[in-house]
Order: C-alpha cells, then structure tokens, then sequence
C-alpha cells in the first residue's frame, strides 16, 4: 500500500504565479478601499428610492476629500466612470434634476477629475490649468446647488409639519368648542 499523500488541490488556480511576494503597503490597501467606496456610492445614487440630495450631497464630499496620492487603475477609472454616469442619469431623471442648473457640468467635472486622478494617456499633461479650474468650479457649484436643495427640502418639510401641527391643534380647539 502506498502511503503518498495527495498533494494539495488549490482553491485558486494560478494564485501562486499572481502573487508577487510583496504584500500591499497601507497606502495601495487605503487607496484601494477608498476607490471601492467611491465606486459604491456613485452606485448607489442610481438606485430606486435612494434620496438623491442627501445621499448626493454624501457622495459629493467623499470624492471632494478623497485622500489617496495614487494613480487610479485603469479598471477603477472605468467603474467609477460608469458610476459616475449611472449617478447623473438618476439625477436626471429625478424630481429634483431639473432644478440643477450645473447638474451636467458638475458631473463632467467629476469625471474630469476622476481621468486627471487615473492620469489616462498623459491627461495631465493635455489639460490646460483653466480647463482643470473651470472643472473643479462646477463640481464646486454642482456640490453647493446640491447642498442648498437639501436645505430648502428640510425647511420645507419642518414647515410642512409645523402646519400639520398647528392643523391638529385648531381642529383639537373647535371639537373641544363644540362639545
């Protein structure tokens, strides 16, 4: 009887020529996981009942404070591309896309940055300075519309509930009035 043990079926094939030896520095793991969550956000202002102004106004910061010094992969850069674009047409297609007078500029800007962040094809080096101003100038007023339009919604919400309240007390009045 033969007492050879089987070598080892591993789960991920060709791991072993992928890997490289060097584990990630902190930097490409904060990079990464800051790339991801980029990504997921834009992703997720194009779902169906999301609140745009406030989930957008969220997205917005993030990537306006985004940290990572590293070029962006190419993959990165297509997926938050597309994500980018997916957040726009929701935004289009909302109630409130329409009252967003630097909504399609402010997102051209987004993905502006995001190639001048991926460094496609030397984009660096084919945008003049005012072009790359003019760019972060509409996301800037793009962030800001957002922000106002949150603003003017919670007013209008704490007035609309205020009404409702001072409704129930009026109608409290007149049934006490008349009993």
């Amino acid at each position: 009887m033969d007492n050879h043990i089987a070598e080892h079926d591993y789960s991920i094939p060709n791991a072993d020529q992928a890997f490289d030896g060097n584990p990630p520095s902190r930097e490409e793991d904060e990079h990464h996981e800051e790339v991801a969550n980029l990504i997921f956000q834009f992703n997720k202002l194009a779902l169906p009942h999301v609140d745009l102004l406030f989930e957008g106004r969220y997205t917005l910061g993030l990537f306006d404070s985004r940290k990572s010094k590293l070029d962006l992969h190419e993959d990165d850069q297509n997926q938050m591309v597309a994500a980018v674009a997916r957040a726009l047409n929701a935004f289009e297609a909302s109630a409130v896309g329409w009252r967003l007078r630097y909504l399609r500029k402010g997102f051209q800007g987004i993905i502006a940055e995001v190639l001048w962040w991926a460094n496609v094809d030397d984009y660096r080096e084919t945008v003049t300075r005012d072009e790359r101003l003019d760019h972060q100038a509409y996301f800037q007023c793009l962030r800001n519309e957002i922000r106002t339009a949150d603003l003017v919604l919670f007013i209008r919400q704490r007035r609309a509930a205020k009404t409702v309240k001072a409704l129930k007390a009026m109608a409290k009045n007149v049934a006490r009035r008349a009993a």
